[in-house]
């Protein structure tokens, strides 16, 4: 699916989209609207918040971290904000089965964006 395409959709149900394709918050600067992206068309439709990449991620990279990042939150019951935190940290410590990374292009490119008021 394109931006456009998802911007159409009505996702005001939503409360949280992961947005699994590379550089979804990095998108195309157009002239009096701003960037353009998969992260901006998901709040356009609707999505409360959203969690997505801003550069190119390994892909078992991305499966330790998004692994540990979704059993906090839709088990666990744990804020994604604090979800996202402690899954970075437990990549960078090897504790989710991997060597750990230190080196940042390994877990950082994941964030949250969208409303900081939602429960």
């Amino acid at each position: 699916m394109t931006a456009a395409e998802i911007g159409q959709l009505d996702l005001h149900g939503v409360a949280l989209a992961l947005i699994g394709a590379c550089e979804g918050h990095i998108g195309e600067k157009v002239a009096g609207e701003g960037l353009i992206s998969l992260q901006r068309a998901f709040h356009l439709a609707g999505v409360r918040k959203s969690v997505s990449a801003g550069w190119k991620v390994d892909e078992s990279d991305a499966q330790l971290l998004l692994g540990r990042f979704t059993k906090n939150v839709f088990v666990k019951g744990v804020k994604p904000e604090a979800a996202l935190r402690d899954a970075q940290r437990a990549f960078v410590s090897g504790s989710l089965g991997g060597a750990g990374a230190t080196e940042p292009s390994h877990w950082a490119a994941w964030a949250i964006s969208g409303s900081p008021l939602d429960k």
